[in-house]
């Protein structure tokens, strides 16, 4: 090793010293390296305008999803809810309407609890559910469909009742 160390050589500037001028540089993000005093370019706006479109897409995917297909509207939920979070820094910048951001957090939410409830729900009650689809699957007729939904409520009457 020489004498001189990395430190000296180094083209990055030390961020322990505050510049000439007295004033100390306000640190960048190393996600996102814009100047977010300067306004949004035409190309940053569409940008945000077009991840925002995805994200309420994604929204409303994890809301219908949740309610038929319940641990998919779960994942669903929560990757909206992570994503919309990292999207309002760029909304605020560029002064979409918080309500937007609102709508798009609640529903991740909403599309989570739901998930979350009926998952639940789909695992307390896995024995009864799975009885009631075979029998309903076996059923020829009207009246065996009945009977069947029959022996579903007999079922869930002596698991709560």
């Amino acid at each position: 090793m020489s004498g001189s160390s990395d430190h000296e050589t180094s083209s990055r500037p030390d961020p322990y010293t505050v510049p000439a001028d007295g004033t100390p540089e306000r640190p960048r993000d190393s996600h996102d390296s814009r100047d977010f005093e300067r306004p949004p370019t035409d190309d940053e706006r569409k940008q945000l305008r077009r991840r925002g479109l995805s994200l309420t897409l994604l929204v409303g995917l994890a809301l219908v999803s949740s309610v038929f297909l319940p641990p998919v509207g779960l994942l669903l939920g929560v990757l909206a809810v992570v994503q919309v979070a990292r999207f309002a820094t760029g909304a605020r910048r560029l002064g979409l309407s918080p309500a937007v951001r609102r709508l798009q957090f609640g529903g991740g939410i909403t599309a989570i609890v739901i998930g979350l409830v009926l998952s639940i729900g789909m695992v307390v009650l896995w024995t009864e559910l799975t009885t009631y689809q075979s029998c309903q699957s076996g059923a020829q007729t009207r009246v065996a469909l009945e009977r069947c939904q029959d022996q579903l409520m007999d079922d869930l009457q002596e698991r709560f009742g």
